[in-house]
């Protein structure tokens, strides 16, 4: 225990000393597990850096990897099976809205343009 702990340690009533005890093991084990944790990227880079292999390298690289491929590229309609393909192909509305002549009405009634 560092001397504030001891000191907040003694001021405490007899009751709470072991809740205060038992929280203070469970921060030190934290912090041993986030700095072993952090120990293990920094080698994982170096051994990028020099063409080696790490498991940890490894594991960043293929969940990178995952992340990327989630979203990009966005796969062909063509190659999506049938149930994943969209239901309504886009419309060609350009030459639609063209025309300032014919009101057009929107959800609920609203003219949109006219």
């Amino acid at each position: 225990m560092t001397r504030y702990q001891q000191d907040v340690y003694d001021s405490l009533p007899e009751s709470s000393r072991p809740e205060y005890l038992a929280a203070i093991s469970k921060k030190a084990q934290r912090n041993a597990l986030m700095e072993a944790i952090a120990r293990d990227a920094i080698s994982a880079m170096e051994c990028g850096r020099n063409g080696e292999k790490h498991w940890r390298l490894n594991q960043m690289r293929v969940d990178a990897m995952n992340k990327e491929a989630a979203f990009y590229p966005v796969c062909p309609t063509h190659l999506l099976p049938e149930r994943k393909r969209p239901l309504n192909q886009p419309v060609d509305m350009q030459d639609a809205y063209l025309d300032y002549e014919t009101p057009h009405y929107g959800p609920g009634g609203a003219v949109r343009q006219g």
